[in-house]
């Protein structure tokens, strides 16, 4: 049983071998390292990055859609340039490999549907939202910062 959970959550997947070969992984992730090292700005990465989550959780259920999508862009943004200034560790993750496929799903669903409009206005709330998931997934590897957040 141990086992067949293990392959179900994709636990025995090479991940740190495809990072390792990556030239996408390469270029991008750790570019901005130097910068990172003598910034004060990114000194308090995190604590910025469970601020913005903090906002977007305490103002969804009081402001409009528009707004919301506004601040997800805005921690997305703040993904980016945490990915780009991170030191070149892997932080990436089965749950992220199955996150992905049901995002190509989606995506494949999009170009498909009979109603194109309506679809990729779903396609952008899905991809915001699963965005959003990869930098609370980037942030909130901190106990304390994650105790932080839910509290």
């Amino acid at each position: 049983m141990h086992s067949a959970w293990q392959q179900l959550t994709l636990s025995y997947l090479p991940l740190h071998q495809w990072v390792r070969a990556s030239y996408v992984h390469h270029f991008l992730v750790g570019s901005l390292q130097k910068w990172r090292q003598s910034s004060w700005f990114m000194q308090w990465a995190d604590p910025i990055g469970v601020l913005l989550l903090s906002l977007v959780f305490a103002l969804a259920p009081f402001v409009s859609n528009t707004l919301i999508g506004f601040l997800i862009a805005v921690c997305i943004g703040f993904w980016v340039l945490l990915t780009l200034a991170d030191e070149a560790r892997p932080g990436l993750t089965p749950i992220h490999v199955l996150v992905l496929l049901y995002w190509g799903i989606a995506t494949a669903a999009t170009a498909l549907s009979p109603v194109k409009k309506a679809a990729f206005l779903g396609w952008g709330k899905l991809s915001l939202y699963l965005l959003l998931f990869v930098l609370m997934a980037r942030v909130l590897r901190s106990p304390r910062l994650r105790s932080w957040l839910v509290t």
